[in-house]
C-alpha cells in the first residue's frame, strides 16, 4: 500500500514538473515572440488594488509594507504611486496612513496619518484624492457609515457625507471612464457618452488580425475594456497557458481607424480584478 502511494505521488510530482516545464516554454516563447515591440511606460494594471503591473517590471505592496494592513487605496500623480495602509492600534481603535512612493516602490515616506477611527477605515483614490470609508459605531450599523477625504495635493482632509446612503464606490473611479461598455461573443459596444457616439469593438479580430505570428497557436480571450480619464480606450486579453503564469496582452483602442496599438505583456498572479490607470 505504502509503495502505491508512493507511486501515485511520484507520478503527480513528474505531471506538475512537465506542465511546469510546458508552462514556461510557452512564456519564454511569447516574450520572444513580442520582443521587438517597444512597450508605451505611460499605463499601469492593476491587480486588487495591491499589484502593479508596469511595462518593465513589477510592484506589489505587500513587499514595501510591514505590520500594517493594505485597504485598497492607491492613486497616481505626477509620476508617483500614493497609497493607503490601515493600522489596528487597540480594540475598535485603527489609523489611516497615507504613503507616496515612486513607481519601483523605491523613496516611499509616510505624507499623512489619522488616529481615532473605530473601525478598519477603506479607501479609493480617485484624480488627486483619497476617499475614506470608515463608521463611528460599528461596520454592522449602515447609519454610523462616514466618507471623508484627503487631497494629497492640498492636504485638506474632511467629511464628504455620512449616513446609510452613502457609499464608497459611489466615490470610486469608473473603469470605463466617460464611455459605458456591453461585451458579448468577443465583441464590445462602447458608448462615449461625451459625444454621442457608439464603437463596435470586435475585440478578437482585431487582435488575431495585428498579431498574427505573435498568437499563433495560443488561445486568448478577452480581459476587459477599460478607459483612462484622459478619455483612451485600452483593451486586455489574456493568452492560455498551462502553469501558474497568467500572460496578459495590453493594446490601446484607437477609433479612428479601429485599430489597435501594441502597449505592454505582462504575466499575472491571477486571472481577474484588474484595472488599468494613467501614469
Amino acid at each position: 500500500m505504502k509503495k502505491q502511494i508512493l507511486s501515485i505521488g511520484l507520478l503527480a510530482l513528474l505531471v506538475l514538473s512537465l506542465a511546469s516545464c510546458a508552462s514556461e516554454q510557452d512564456v519564454n516563447e511569447l516574450k520572444s515572440r513580442f520582443e521587438d515591440y517597444t512597450f508605451d511606460s505611460d499605463i499601469a494594471v492593476i491587480l486588487d488594488a495591491s499589484t502593479f503591473y508596469f511595462a518593465d517590471h513589477t510592484l506589489r505592496l505587500d513587499d514595501i509594507c510591514e505590520n500594517e494592513e493594505l485597504n485598497n487605496g492607491y492613486l497616481f500623480l505626477d509620476g508617483k504611486l500614493y497609497f493607503t495602509t490601515a493600522k489596528k492600534e487597540g480594540a475598535f481603535a485603527y489609523s489611516l496612513l497615507v504613503y507616496v512612493c515612486d513607481l519601483h516602490g523605491n523613496q516611499k515616506h509616510l505624507v499623512f496619518e489619522k488616529h481615532g477611527y473605530k473601525t478598519k477605515p477603506w479607501a479609493v483614490g480617485n484624480r488627486d484624492t483619497i476617499f475614506i470609508e470608515h463608521y463611528t459605531a460599528n461596520a454592522l450599523d449602515d447609519s454610523s457609515r462616514v466618507i471623508d477625504s484627503y487631497n494629497v495635493v492640498t492636504g485638506v482632509y474632511q467629511t464628504e457625507g455620512s449616513g446609510k446612503d452613502e457609499n464608497l464606490s459611489d466615490y470610486q473611479k469608473n473603469k470605463h471612464g466617460d464611455y459605458s461598455c456591453s461585451y458579448e461573443d468577443g465583441v464590445y459596444s462602447v458608448v462615449n457618452h461625451q459625444g454621442n457616439i457608439t464603437y463596435t469593438i470586435d475585440a478578437v479580430s482585431l487582435v488575431r488580425s495585428e498579431f498574427a505570428k505573435e498568437l499563433n497557436g495560443f488561445d486568448l480571450t478577452p480581459g476587459g475594456f477599460f478607459a483612462t480619464d484622459d478619455g483612451k480606450m485600452y483593451l486586455l486579453y489574456r493568452i492560455a497557458v498551462d502553469g501558474m503564469q497568467y500572460p496578459y496582452l495590453v493594446c490601446e483602442y484607437l477609433p479612428d481607424d479601429n485599430t489597435i496599438k501594441y502597449k505592454f505583456l505582462y504575466f499575472a498572479d491571477d486571472i481577474e480584478n484588474f484595472d488599468i490607470d494613467h501614469l
